[in-house]
């Protein structure tokens, strides 16, 4: 097992490219989390510009069970994805190439997902929910500063994986950067 600074635990011999995004994927779709709760709590007793509860209308009570079965399955990604590389090298096992580059495409995706429901959410709150005491808006501008940070750029990742699974080598270079 291989030694940093004498420390052989499992959590130390993890690749950066699986620890180092999953502190900021973690956070990000914990925010979209904190967008589900804020949502929920705010429609909870809104009535839309039509003049329907919101309890009562079938359009927005879909996109809320949607986006929050979405949010749920982003997390559940993440979590899997660890897990797999944990398993490997909780094992002794090489997390190859491909392997991490199936990871990191796994953590941008998931990222990618919360925060698109997480817009659903917000799309469907109406103007109020832009309003400064309203912190249904500062969750949903904290989810989009998450997925803008450069370890959810997708472009790399999708076309490493893509490759890698192909059986293609990938160069070294920028595809392989935070892989």
């Amino acid at each position: 097992a291989a030694k940093v600074y004498g420390v052989t635990e499992t959590l130390y011999r993890m690749p950066w490219s699986t620890m180092f995004p999953l502190g900021i994927t973690s956070a990000t779709i914990g925010i979209c989390e904190g967008v589900l709760a804020a949502g929920i709590e705010y429609q909870r007793s809104r009535v839309g510009a039509a003049g329907t509860a919101i309890k009562d209308d079938p359009y927005v009570l879909h996109a809320l069970g949607e986006a929050a079965s979405e949010i749920d399955a982003a997390r559940q990604q993440l979590l899997a994805n660890v897990d797999r590389i944990w398993d490997l090298v909780d094992a002794g096992k090489e997390v190859d190439f491909e392997t991490r580059a199936t990871s990191r495409r796994n953590q941008v995706r998931s990222a990618w997902r919360a925060v698109r429901a997480a817009d659903d959410i917000f799309d469907r709150s109406g103007g109020n929910a832009l309003r400064v005491d309203n912190p249904l808006q500062r969750f949903w501008r904290d989810a989009h500063a998450g997925l803008h940070h450069a370890i959810h750029v997708s472009s790399t990742p999708y076309h490493a994986s893509a490759m890698a699974s192909l059986g293609v080598d990938v160069p070294n270079g920028p595809l392989h950067v935070m892989i």
